[in-house]
C-alpha cells in the first residue's frame, strides 16, 4: 500500500556512514514513521572524515614530487616508517 509507512527507525552512529543511511531510508520508498540519528557526540560538519594529509595516495603524491611539492605528507611518511601499533595510533590522532 503506497500510504503505509513503515515503523520507526533508529540510526546509531555520528559519522558519515551514518549520514548516508538516514538519506538512504528518507529516499526509499515508503518513508519511516520517523527516523532517529543517535550519535555519542553532538554532530559536526567537516569537509572530510578524515584530514587531509591522509587523502594523498602514492600516484598523487609522486606527482607531487615531480612540479617541486613535498610528495607524502610527514604524517604519512611517519605512519609507513613504524611498525609499532601503539604509535601509528598516535601519529593517527595527532
Amino acid at each position: 500500500d503506497a500510504g503505509r509507512r513503515r515503523p520507526s527507525v533508529a540510526v546509531v552512529g555520528g559519522g558519515i556512514t551514518a549520514a548516508h543511511k538516514v538519506l538512504e531510508l528518507v529516499g526509499d520508498g515508503p518513508a519511516p514513521a520517523s527516523i532517529h540519528l543517535i550519535s555519542r557526540h553532538p554532530l559536526r560538519e567537516q569537509q572530510f572524515d578524515t584530514h587531509q594529509e591522509w587523502m594523498m595516495d602514492r600516484a598523487a603524491a609522486r606527482r607531487s614530487k615531480e612540479v617541486g611539492g613535498h610528495g607524502l605528507p610527514q604524517r604519512q611518511l611517519a605512519f609507513q616508517q613504524c611498525g609499532c601499533r601503539k604509535e601509528r595510533r598516535r601519529i593517527i590522532a595527532r
